[in-house]
């Protein structure tokens, strides 16, 4: 993928994550000679045809914008060489509002070119959860934990795929407690300054072990 794309994609990622005042995103799209060389037509026109005033204008960006980038991350993965930094990785899936379904941020997040690193990623994530997740709200915590844990959003999730490192399997399951310890009482405390949108985590929380991928399905040993 070019370097006209990531830059493209990175406005894109600024506009959902509200880095972005919406009046200085649509003063970029208006004036963006690149952006209407790299969309297709139909798309170009769908985005400049938003009105940018209106109050759902951002839930309407976010609609196109998110298909964009799902679109990019699929053909950047089929070229993916180099491991994702970690913390690249974090931001990602930490950085986001609230959505109103985490699934969502499969098209979002920075893809992992295989399952190891993946488990390696999340056994990294739970054994410093309070160091890893500095900074973002308990809303936010809250619904990242619930996408990369939670077996809906996972065809086969790799604490329960007996093709990878049990060790490393088993040094996930056992660091939970720490997960307990440092985000969820920590977290679920109201005079905390990063309280806000806590009932997502809390959330999270109550049902960790319907979330958790602690059984398996039929397909697993």
């Amino acid at each position: 993928m070019n370097s006209l794309a990531t830059n493209i994609e990175k406005k894109f990622l600024e506009m959902i994550r509200k880095d972005t005042p919406i009046d200085e995103f649509e003063q970029w799209v208006y004036q963006s000679k690149q952006l209407k060389e790299i969309l297709a037509t139909s798309d170009y026109l769908e985005l400049i045809s938003i009105d940018f005033k209106s109050n759902d204008a951002w839930e309407n960006l976010y609609k196109i914008l998110r298909g964009r980038i799902r679109v990019h991350r699929a053909s950047k993965l089929l070229d993916l060489q180099e491991k994702v930094p970690f913390t690249d990785w974090i931001e990602s899936i930490f950085k986001l509002p609230l959505l109103d379904y985490p699934g969502d941020i499969e098209d979002l997040m920075l893809p992992l070119p295989n399952s190891e690193i993946k488990l390696k990623y999340l056994v990294q994530l739970l054994q410093s959860p309070s160091k890893n997740l500095t900074g973002y709200t308990a809303g936010q915590i809250g619904q990242g934990l619930d996408y990369l844990f939670n077996d809906l959003f996972q065809d086969n999730h790799v604490f329960f795929d007996s093709s990878l490192d049990w060790e490393l399997q088993k040094k996930g399951i056992r660091t939970i407690e720490i997960l307990f310890r440092e985000i969820f009482v920590r977290l679920a405390d109201p005079s905390s300054p990063l309280y806000a949108n806590s009932e997502v985590l809390d959330g999270v929380c109550l049902m960790w072990w319907d979330i958790f991928p602690s059984w398996g399905n039929p397909s697993n040993e």
